[in-house]
């Protein structure tokens, strides 16, 4: 009996320092890929901050530049530098003195980015992409652009912070540079939802809202968003305008998301 006993203790000790290893082992990539995720990122955005003294000289001495001033033409510049790292990537993305400071990359599909950084390399924290169905050249269109939120400060958590006014009030503009124009958006709304079962009825998927059909279509969009919003923003939109969401995962709710809603100034 002791002997079984014995046995079933021996066993049971083997077990949990094998669980004990493995959940170190899964600590260590977790905390190396984390780093390797802020390497690769910091490396990218050093490109995008870039300037050449000589031809910046230059610039001011001719001021023989189509763009509004010095910085804009670096960024377009910079952006297409970075678009020979990965013709994927369509455009950057920045909301100023925060950490979202990101490319944006566009698949033939919503799950290729998941888990991939703009190398293509597998990576855990993923990449900030554009829904696959949305044309970065449309009017009167919303673009989409999606990235995880997995608490470890990187790609779309900081967007959460928008739970609070203050943090909307200091960081209303999104910035999104593509290789040929720097464009403004000013967030109108901002507020939570989640992805919703094909059979519910009547509901706000606000991620099927891209190419407007028409003005009833626009305004439908726009004022579910403004009913959602947790927080009055005043804000006037025609249906010519062209509109930006991010979206990230939101967890009081299964399925939950969070959802920064702006249109172009």
């Amino acid at each position: 009996m002791r002997k079984n006993k014995k046995v079933v203790l021996d066993v049971l000790y083997v077990f949990l320092k094998i669980i004990f290893i493995i959940s170190l082992l899964y600590i260590i990539i977790y905390i190396f890929q984390i780093g390797k995720t802020k390497n690769d990122l910091n490396l990218i955005q050093k490109i995008m901050i870039r300037k050449d003294t000589y031809e910046e000289n230059n610039l001011n001495r001719t001021n023989n530049t189509n763009y509004e001033n010095n910085n804009e033409y670096y960024k377009i510049k910079n952006f297409k530098e970075i678009q020979k790292i990965n013709s994927d990537i369509i455009a950057w993305i920045e909301i100023k003195n925060s950490k979202i400071n990101y490319p944006v990359l566009k698949s033939q599909n919503n799950d290729f980015y998941l888990k991939k950084n703009y190398n293509k390399e597998y990576d855990y924290n993923g990449s900030i992409f554009m829904d696959y169905r949305c044309n970065l050249d449309k009017l009167n269109s919303n673009l989409i652009i999606y990235g995880h939120n997995n608490g470890n400060g990187l790609m779309f958590d900081e967007l959460l912070k928008y739970n609070n006014k203050e943090f909307y009030n200091t960081h209303r503009e999104i910035e999104l540079i593509t290789n040929n124009n720097v464009e403004t958006y000013e967030i109108i709304s901002v507020f939570k939802s989640r992805v919703f079962n094909e059979n519910e009825k009547n509901v706000f998927r606000y991620y099927n809202y891209i190419e407007f059909k028409d003005e009833k279509d626009f305004f439908t969009y726009i004022n579910n968003v403004k009913l959602q919003s947790l927080y009055d923003i005043n804000y006037e939109v025609n249906e010519e305008s062209k509109l930006i969401t991010l979206s990230t995962c939101e967890y009081s709710n299964k399925n939950g998301r969070f959802v920064i809603v702006a249109i172009k100034k």
